[in-house]
């Protein structure tokens, strides 16, 4: 396999320009890319920002959802938080905590914290992927993006699987 290091180098330099534009303003932008960013209105900026502007990338909805997973996992992150400090707190708060968690509400919301941690996993994969300079085309990249999504959902559930499996009869 030949890899040319220039088109490999300029993907490198797009994917850091691309990210730099998730974390800066306009000038910010500028002097990070050391040229004049088109005639953008300060308004548009975030137009500009989220792709819409210069067209849309094939997997923005992929990346929305990577973002929107992320944020669910900081409250996922302090259901774990709490179900530790229950542990630490006593026998009786422990089992107010399992109650919550063993109920059925409970359970549908640890299982969209378990597909959120998959979907985010798989996700961070595909950009690893693309940081290498692979899967870049438009066609791949889109479809990199959908077969995220639709491989975090049986994963998921085979976890869950697994996971009654280990855990014994049904309660």
């Amino acid at each position: 396999m030949v890899i040319d290091e220039a088109l490999v180098g300029e993907r490198f330099v797009n994917r850091i320009q691309v990210l730099a534009l998730d974390v800066l303003d306009k000038r910010q932008f500028e002097e990070f890319v050391g040229r004049r960013v088109r005639n953008i209105t300060d308004d548009d900026w975030h137009l500009e920002q989220a792709g819409l502007l210069r067209g849309a990338p094939a997997a923005l909805p992929g990346n929305d959802a990577i973002r929107i997973t992320g944020a669910a996992n900081y409250f996922g992150a302090a259901l774990v938080a709490i179900w530790l400090v229950a542990m630490a707190s006593g026998p009786l708060a422990y089992d107010r905590v399992q109650w919550f968690f063993g109920s059925w509400i409970g359970r549908l919301i640890l299982f969209g914290y378990t597909w959120s941690l998959i979907h985010h996993m798989l996700g961070g994969v595909r950009h690893l992927v693309w940081d290498f300079g692979h899967g870049m085309e438009p066609g791949t990249r889109f479809a990199m993006a959908r077969y995220t999504l639709f491989a975090s959902i049986p994963l998921t559930i085979l976890i869950w699987i697994v996971g009654y499996l280990m855990m014994g009869p049904l309660r």
